[in-house]
């Protein structure tokens, strides 16, 4: 599986989640008291809770927890889904799993969850780091002849962390590059073009400001890269010797102070 983030927001569209709300890490601590494996952040279903409350089963017919998960590229997230996980950090020996167990967890909790939502077609299994590359090799031996167990993925708790982000771990690649914008801003100081270079601070300070409520990642690059640029002129130049010229600094020097964090 590519790198996902977590999405609460979506998780929270489902029904389930006013019954059943919680944290992944407060459901791996009822079992895993003091281990605090995962971001307190990522919220869940907490499917074991759900089935013996609205149920009157046995929580050991459903899987752990569903957590929300979406695509994410360049801040942009997309396939917005539900994600089933099983934590398994106690098992010590992968040989005690149990084939028929496995697909009924996987079975019993997306007929609970229904149709409201998407549901990734993958289920993980969380072992500790030590068990996980056993684990992940008794569990293709199962796979075999199981078209549930086909779509189970084993990670470790490491596995886990690396490949389940929040957004605002994933990188962002700004539109407008600041390397580029820079060395063009460059070329006007060395040139001693200063109404191009005045009139090229105003056009991207305007740009930056036209994107605050339409892209915050893009905003908040683009801002920073005029502010710690003029900055750093300013301090070079603090009082440039013609008086129309500097006039025009100081009208940047207003436009560039809109640019708040």
């Amino acid at each position: 599986m590519e790198p996902i983030i977590y999405n609460n927001d979506f998780l929270k569209q489902h029904s389930l989640y006013q019954h059943c709300a919680s944290t992944l890490n407060a459901v791996s601590e009822r079992d895993y008291t003091n281990k605090n494996y995962f971001d307190k952040h990522i919220e869940c279903l907490d499917m074991d809770t759900y089935e013996k409350k609205y149920c009157g089963g046995n929580a050991d017919c459903t899987v752990d927890a569903v957590i929300g998960v979406s695509k994410c590229v360049n801040k942009v997230t997309s396939s917005h889904r539900l994600l089933l996980v099983e934590l398994r950090m106690l098992y010590v020996n992968a040989n005690n799993l149990s084939k028929t167990e496995l697909e009924q967890k996987i079975k019993h909790t997306k007929d609970l969850l229904g149709s409201e939502l998407s549901i990734d077609k993958n289920n993980i299994f969380v072992f500790t780091d030590n068990v996980a590359p056993q684990a992940r090799s008794f569990m293709n031996r199962l796979m075999q002849g199981s078209k549930h167990l086909k779509t189970f993925i084993v990670w470790s708790v490491s596995d886990f962390r690396n490949n389940v982000k929040s957004i605002d771990e994933m990188p962002y690649n700004p539109v407008y590059p600041p390397a580029k914008i820079c060395k063009e801003l460059d070329g006007f100081v060395k040139k001693q073009n200063w109404k191009q270079l005045f009139d090229k601070i105003i056009f991207w300070t305007e740009c930056a400001l036209n994107l605050r409520n339409r892209n915050s990642f893009e905003y908040a690059s683009l801002s920073q890269t005029i502010r710690d640029w003029w900055i750093m002129f300013r301090k070079s130049n603090a009082c440039l010797q013609d008086v129309d010229d500097e006039l025009d600094a100081q009208i940047a020097d207003e436009e560039v102070e809109s640019l708040k964090p």
